[in-house]
């Protein structure tokens, strides 16, 4: 196989037109190509304002191998402005988190940041391209540990008692050093804040999930892949086909189901009262 052959091809979108596609990849660079593709809503926990998400914009998430920069970032790019909007490198010990299937999380430079996937099968893809990639980096940095050649540490001379002789002067020193950290190490702890956790942060739930329900704005609910749980709860509550195919009506199931927590929570809630 050629040497073209085993480099790695963009992956699209499938939210995107193949135009929208092509334009996006034009937006990388040269010599960069995205392993991973997916819209997204971008959410920082910035720090005035701590547990709570706020959303940095609305674009293209792509994870790029930068081949000139010899690393690896999360990039997101506006299509229709042909701009990139905001962007993350891959640091050493970085960390990828998945609180929901289409709400993933990691720490940056100065916070914690947030995506937010219109699509889940989007969102798995992406998350395990970048779960293989770090753990490939990892494996490398293990194996060059284990090839590194050791140094041998000098053996230090024997040393008798007797030719050490105490100076008054250095357990005054040590003394006042011990004082010293102690006044030091009060301080530090007066002056400590509490860390910003994943825990104090709540996953938001304003986004529509394409393959969460199985809801489109303008058609509603798809009856043909619609979950068989959902369609029996609809069924036992008396909602109608042609209810369910209504914009409006669909729209306002559809919220419903969102601010009760998404469709585990609507079950989970249906099954208590009927039972």
């Amino acid at each position: 196989m050629s040497q073209q052959g085993n480099r790695p091809q963009n992956v699209s979108s499938n939210l995107l037109f193949p135009a929208e596609n092509e334009q996006l990849f034009n937006l990388l660079g040269k010599r960069c190509v995205t392993l991973a593709t997916g819209v997204v809503q971008v959410y920082l926990a910035l720090p005035e304002s701590r547990g709570s998400w706020t959303k940095r914009c609305v674009g293209v998430a792509c994870f790029v191998k930068d081949n000139p920069k010899r690393s690896y970032f999360i990039r997101v790019y506006d299509v229709k402005k042909c701009v990139l909007i905001w962007e993350q490198e891959l640091y050493n010990q970085f960390k990828y988190n998945t609180a929901m299937p289409y709400f993933h999380t990691f720490a940056t430079d100065d916070c914690q940041a947030g995506l937010n996937f219109a699509d889940e099968r989007e969102a798995l893809r992406f998350k395990r391209t970048i779960e293989d990639k770090i753990r490939q980096k990892q494996q490398k940095k293990q194996e060059k540990k284990r090839q590194a050649p050791s140094v041998p540490v000098p053996t230090p001379q024997h040393m008798k008692v007797a030719d050490v002789k105490p100076d008054p002067s250095d357990n005054m020193a040590l003394s006042k050093r011990k004082q010293d950290k102690g006044t030091l190490k009060g301080d530090k702890k007066k002056d400590k804040k509490k860390k910003l956790t994943k825990a104090d942060i709540s996953t938001p739930t304003n986004f529509q999930h394409i393959s969460h329900v199985g809801w489109d704005p303008n058609t509603g609910f798809d009856m043909t892949s619609m979950d068989p749980d959902l369609k029996s709860l609809f069924e036992q509550a008396g909602i109608s086909q042609d209810l369910l195919k209504d914009k409006e009506t669909s729209k306002f199931i559809y919220d419903f189901i969102e601010k009760q927590g998404g469709l585990e929570a609507v079950k989970k809630e249906f099954k208590s009262i009927s039972g």
